[in-house]
């Protein structure tokens, strides 16, 4: 749904909103990397300059690597930022098979981490995509220089058993061929934080548009028919994990608890905690200029 020009100009938009230089919202490049079944697209923002330090950015489930536009757009000066579409995401492939584990995620993290050649990488995850960089982590530490997690953690009673069930809820009400402003209203009622026209632009990636003029979800429906990520299995292993950890809750998340923060935090051997006023769960959509800020100032003490 996106062309390459209404892209640019979009870009403008954003980086007008949040600050950082408008001559330089060039789109960014679309990379298929991995080999395999399925093909994983990145998003390459490219580096400013040989041997910049490489930001490595997962979704949360649903969204696409475009979520990161905005933290991208203020980062790039300094560092080369890629962004995944996790399979069955975005512009990803679908699994053939339908296999939606956790343990595929993280390996087809490895197959981008490999096929891109990152050593001391920072690597970035936002709910669904900070359980697969957990997973990343613990399994596989070598190249990783640092990690984030953005509004996701164990299940805690603090955190409401009924975010999973507004989640899934949402997901129903909005599945199936609907005309894209229907999209954009449910959207709105899910996330009332978020900037109307940023959503817009959001929905224009995670969309794809029928020959009716109606649109769909990009995402494989299958792998949210019975979605078990074995969330708490993986964090409660956040401890053997060596490098520096940034914990970073939205200050109005339904999510991520303040107490379940402060616990993960405590259970990270080098974690710290920023909490980013305004923010709900989609913390990147909501302030991205204040989670960019808390990045740069993360990977600059690092």
């Amino acid at each position: 749904m996106i062309d390459h020009e209404a892209d640019r100009a979009w870009l403008r938009r954003v980086a007008a909103r949040v600050g950082a230089p408008v001559d330089a919202a060039e789109p960014p490049e679309r990379r298929t990397v991995g080999g395999g079944d399925p093909a994983l697209n990145v998003v390459d923002w490219c580096a400013p300059r040989p041997g910049a330090p490489t930001v490595l950015l997962v979704h949360g489930g649903r969204l696409t690597a475009r979520t990161w536009d905005g933290v991208c757009l203020l980062l790039r000066d300094t560092y080369r930022c890629l962004a995944l579409d996790l399979r069955g995401h975005g512009d990803s492939g679908w699994s053939a098979d339908r296999q939606y584990r956790l343990d595929d995620y993280r390996d087809d993290l490895a197959r981008a981490v490999d096929a891109l050649r990152l050593d001391d990488f920072a690597l970035v995850g936002m709910s669904l995509g900070g359980i697969v960089a957990v997973a990343y982590a613990v399994e596989r530490p070598s190249a990783l220089g640092s990690l984030t997690i953005v509004d996701i953690g164990p299940n805690s009673a603090e955190d409401g058993a009924e975010v999973g069930s507004r989640i899934r809820a949402f997901a129903g009400r909005t599945s199936g061929s609907r005309p894209f402003e229907d999209f954009v209203r449910e959207a709105l009622v899910f996330s009332p934080e978020r900037d109307e026209d940023g959503l817009r632009a959001s929905l224009r990636h995670a969309l794809r548009a029928l020959p009716d003029g109606r649109c769909e979800w990009k995402w494989d429906p299958a792998q949210y028919a019975r979605a078990r990520w074995g969330r708490d299995g993986v964090f409660s292993r956040v401890a053997e994990i060596a490098v520096p950890a940034l914990v970073v809750r939205g200050g109005n998340s339904r999510v991520l608890s303040p107490q379940g923060a402060s616990r993960l935090v405590a259970s990270l051997a080098r974690g710290r905690l920023v909490t980013i006023e305004g923010a709900g769960h989609t913390v990147q959509s909501d302030k991205p200029r204040e989670l960019a800020a808390a990045l740069r100032e993360f990977l600059g003490s690092s």
